[in-house]
């Protein structure tokens, strides 16, 4: 999931977010990151490129490159 990039006031994606929200903490003890979060992430850990495609719903496929 990618903070800030779908239609957030839709009541069913804010009703959908807050049950991902509380499956990634009770489960993964997980983290909600922007895109801006994600890029660093990612060339932090070394990768040269990536490519984020914003989905239906809050889901988001993310293709990170070397």
């Amino acid at each position: 999931m990618v903070l800030g990039c779908n239609d957030e006031n839709n009541t069913i994606v804010k009703q959908n977010k807050v049950l991902q929200d509380m499956l990634m903490m009770v489960y993964a003890n997980g983290k909600e990151r922007s895109e801006r979060e994600w890029e660093r992430l990612f060339l932090d850990a070394g990768f040269g490129s990536y490519k984020i495609t914003h989905t239906l719903g809050l889901i988001s496929i993310i293709q990170v490159f070397p």
